[in-house]
């Protein structure tokens, strides 16, 4: 479940549930992946609209996580990995 608090609390909140069926590294992946889904268009409005000489360290963040998940996604099968997602999470998607 996604609930939008940002405004009322600083940040959203994403309740999911776990299943034996899958095992816990599929798992973290999926939630992290749903998670970036959610949040994507959030997340793009506030590296555009902070500014860099006021915030320098959330631009830092923003730079570090977009190094990181380039190195990622260089050294790994990040389109299985993705199709694996939607396939695990397809059923919560669709009801």
């Amino acid at each position: 479940m996604y609930a939008d608090k940002l405004k009322l609390q600083g940040w959203d909140e994403l309740t999911i549930k776990t299943s034996d069926k899958f095992s816990d590294l599929q798992q973290a992946f999926a939630a992290g992946y749903l998670e970036g889904a959610l949040m994507a268009d959030k997340i793009w409005l506030i590296s555009r609209y902070t500014n860099k000489k006021t915030h320098p360290e959330v631009h830092g963040f923003f730079d570090k996580q977009d190094q990181f998940l380039r190195k990622k996604m260089n050294e790994t099968n990040m389109a299985s990995m993705c199709i694996a997602c939607q396939q695990l999470l397809s059923p919560v998607l669709i009801n």
